[in-house]
């Protein structure tokens, strides 16, 4: 709510709409929710490590309750004998219930793993890949980056485009008055006068055209960065770039490249992974420690009671499916190695590419703006010779239209120069 109401008070910066899309835009959540959830893996891998704590109650219903009466077990004459020699009467106590008809117990129980070989290899594999997690945030983030540029600069292009397309058709109007001024005068036929009817009629499509563009990309710019593109927009300034040559930007790009970091990441994952694989066919080991309490006591007459066991499990064989997931493993060990390859193949030729695209670009701008310079002074040259009747409509109408494009190259050609800064910023990993 801040940002918007300063952006509507000042001018939109490229900065601010970056800050916008980055705080509020579906993409960034979709890329900084994928990366939550690569560290969650994290907490997963640990588990296995950690102590289980559980909880169980019971409520049991029986079909009959079942005593033991200790004086109904011997003969009276038994009993007889025995009060003879006592010289009292034999008490037994009250029978002795083995079994309630119903009764309520509940036990607490802690488990804890003593020896499992595959677990530390998958903590391992784990934080490799909530790594590689945050690379691939980080380079989600650097396109989305780069699109809201290409977005924001077609915002500013397309405005330009109008008003080149408006100072066109006026323009374009004051020659189709000077042409009618020169067919009243007899310095001109009639058809130079239709000729110049023409050009403002393909003046003012041009203009009709260039507002739908205008449009669509103010509003594909608001849908991307959640702030309606309907106020100023700062022009972005001359980006520097902290490498002189490639090859030192190919070598920030082999160090810190989110797509390549991201891929040798996912090697370390896969490499613990068929570790950990390997290391099931051994046994494991778990601690366990249980305190029970019941109604139903029975024999002991204590309500409460504890268990403290180890146990040890080897599965010799489970019909093979570990070897089945030793050559899965393999395999996706093996394409991982190969994806870090691709990686930095890839590297090398965005790298690279990006490099000989600005190169380009700042080219292009020096000669579009020389090209503009010429233009400006054909387009002179073109008016005059024209009001002295000295050259046709249609060569007036080319001098203009060779320099409303000369503009637009100068224009467009700004544009390219930002836009293969940030993609060579971001190829290499070292965009903010």
């Amino acid at each position: 709510m801040i940002l918007a109401l300063v952006v509507s008070a000042s001018a939109l910066t490229l900065d601010e709409a970056w800050a916008r899309t980055r705080e509020h835009s579906e993409e960034a959540t979709m890329v900084l929710e994928a990366q939550r959830q690569s560290h969650v893996i994290r907490t997963q891998a640990w588990a296995t490590l950690s102590p289980k704590v559980s909880v169980q109650g019971n409520w049991t219903l029986n079909e009959r309750e079942v005593t033991m009466d200790f004086g109904s077990s011997f003969p009276p004459s038994v009993l007889d004998m025995i009060e003879q020699f006592t010289g009292e009467p034999v008490d037994f106590g009250d029978p002795l219930i083995i079994q309630k008809k119903s009764f309520f117990d509940a036990s607490v129980t802690v488990a804890q793993p003593l020896f499992n070989a595959r677990a530390f290899p998958g903590v391992a594999g784990a934080n490799a890949m909530a790594r590689a997690g945050d690379a691939q945030a980080e380079q989600g983030l650097s396109q989305l980056q780069v699109g809201v540029a290409s977005a924001y600069w077609g915002v500013l292009l397309s405005r330009d485009a109008e008003a080149l397309a408006t100072d066109a058709l006026e323009l374009a109007k004051k020659h189709a008055a000077t042409a009618h001024s020169l067919v009243t005068a007899g310095q001109a036929t009639h058809q130079a006068e239709l000729q110049a009817e023409i050009a403002v009629a393909r003046a003012e499509r041009d203009v009709l055209g260039a507002k739908s563009r205008r449009t669509r990309a103010e509003l594909a710019f608001g849908e991307l960065v959640g702030v309606p593109a309907d106020g100023s927009m700062a022009r972005p300034g001359s980006r520097s770039l902290p490498f002189t040559d490639p090859d030192a930007a190919f070598s920030t790009a082999e160090a810190h490249r989110p797509a390549l970091v991201a891929a040798r990441e996912q090697l370390k994952a896969a490499q613990a992974q068929k570790t950990a694989s390997v290391l099931a066919w051994l046994p494991t080991v778990d601690g366990r420690f249980t305190e029970a309490w019941t109604q139903n006591e029975g024999f002991s007459g204590e309500p409460n009671t504890w268990i403290l066991g180890v146990n040890a499990s080897w599965t010799l064989w489970d019909g093979g499916y570990r070897l089945a997931d030793n050559e899965k493993l393999a395999s996706q060990l093996h394409q991982a190695d190969a994806a870090v390859a691709k990686a930095e193949g890839d590297a090398r030729v965005e790298v690279y590419g990006a490099w000989d695209e600005l190169a380009r670009a700042r080219s292009a701008a020096l000669a579009a703006g020389h090209e503009l310079e010429l233009a400006e002074e054909n387009l002179r040259i073109a008016e005059a010779s024209f009001k002295a009747g000295a050259s046709a409509v249609l060569d007036l109408e080319d001098a203009r239209l060779g320099r409303d494009s000369a503009k637009l190259a100068v224009l467009g050609e700004q544009m390219n120069t930002d836009l293969a800064t940030l993609t060579l910023l971001a190829a290499v990993g070292d965009l903010e």
